[in-house]
């Protein structure tokens, strides 16, 4: 079955850099923003606390956040609140459950591998 795809043209946008920023965070972050600022590429805002959940837990585990959990970290006043969830979710069997059944999807590890005798998913019996 073939499948549309709409072709999007990106061009970056050539207003001057605003990399309030700039320079912190990890070693990739820095070669990130030197290579924005090279560009002249305005970053995208911040998300809110709610949109950052959303998508980090989604990212790190494939599962969407409870709305107690939303909003348990909306009312968090913690400045690190954002790293110390990344931490937390990077803890959780969550996280290795994703990112093994990633990895293994990309490595083609989804059928039978004879030589182990390893069935990922057995015949059912009807």
């Amino acid at each position: 079955m073939w499948r549309r795809v709409a072709r999007v043209r990106v061009t970056a946008r050539k207003k001057p850099f605003t990399g309030a920023l700039a320079g912190h965070g990890n070693l990739i972050d820095q070669y990130i923003w030197a290579d924005l600022q090279a560009n002249s590429i305005t970053s995208a805002g911040l998300t809110t606390d709610y949109e950052f959940i959303r998508r980090v837990t989604l990212d790190l585990t494939g599962r969407i956040p409870t709305p107690a959990r939303v909003s348990r970290f909306a009312a968090d006043r913690d400045p690190n609140k954002r790293a110390n969830l990344i931490n937390e979710l990077l803890a959780k069997p969550e996280w290795v459950d994703k990112w093994t059944m990633y990895f293994g999807d990309l490595y083609k590890n989804t059928g039978r591998i004879p030589k182990w005798r390893f069935i990922r998913r057995p015949q059912r019996v009807l």
